[in-house]
């Protein structure tokens, strides 16, 4: 096997991103982002021969069927935004685990009061 870096190796560091031990607070969080399609001539369309340096996959293609195709994306994605400025240092995310279930012996809750309020029925509900 080879160890050169992928294209998108040095744009897809997601994977990399580890919950803060208790000592440490996030320093990304996670945005939702869509890549524009090009069908219908959208203005702001992402330009279709980039789309090969997107370093996404989809596990599972959108589909009609559950709801999670559209033909104004051309690939759904998820962006890790510094919520400060970072240099030479770990990249850490609040992974969020549901309460509701046994989590790990590792995993300590950056926010209890706010994963307890965000993962509530009621929040849930309204979805």
């Amino acid at each position: 096997s080879s160890l050169a870096p992928s294209p998108g190796a040095l744009t897809g560091a997601g994977h990399m991103c580890n919950h803060p031990p208790p000592t440490k607070q996030p320093n990304v969080m996670a945005v939702s982002y869509d890549f524009a399609s090009a069908g219908f001539g959208a203005p702001n369309a992402f330009p279709s021969e980039l789309l090969g340096c997107v370093p996404n996959t989809y596990a599972r293609a959108p589909s009609i069927l559950d709801g999670t195709y559209s033909p104004s994306v051309a690939m759904h994605s998820v962006l890790l935004l510094s919520t400060r400025p970072l240099q030479d240092e770990e990249l850490f995310i609040d992974y969020r685990l549901t309460p509701g279930f046994e989590r790990p012996l590792w995993y300590e809750p950056v926010d209890p009061e706010e994963d307890e309020r965000r993962w509530s029925a009621s929040a849930i509900a309204k979805g």
